[in-house]
């Protein structure tokens, strides 16, 4: 007899920087999500990766729609040190202090 198990991850899109808009991944959650496609895309990129200060995750659901989609979105340098570039989250989080540093950027 056979038992059929569902499967508990979800589908998710993943978006940062230079990342393909259609990065598939699967994950528990969209933590997991993040941090799992995030190290995938470091590593076949390598010093070519371009990321920005803020990754986007979309949920996919089974009945999706067009406009049905639950969206999160996680402060980059906070995941890279989940998965352990601790040095590319501190230069990551030095250029993003830079840039929304309202005091040094005025015209």
């Amino acid at each position: 007899m056979f038992k059929i198990v569902k499967n508990q991850e979800k589908i998710y899109r993943v978006v940062c920087g230079g990342m393909d808009s259609l990065y598939i991944t699967f994950g528990e959650n969209p933590q997991e999500a993040a941090a799992g496609a995030l190290k995938d895309y470091i590593q076949l990129n390598k010093e070519n990766a371009e990321l920005s200060p803020i990754l986007c995750v979309y949920s996919w659901h089974e009945n999706i729609k067009e406009d049905d989609e639950d969206i999160l979105a996680f402060y980059t340098p906070s995941v890279l040190e989940d998965i352990g570039f601790f040095a590319l989250a501190k230069k990551l989080s030095e250029i993003s202090d830079f840039l929304l540093d309202t005091d040094r950027n005025r015209y």
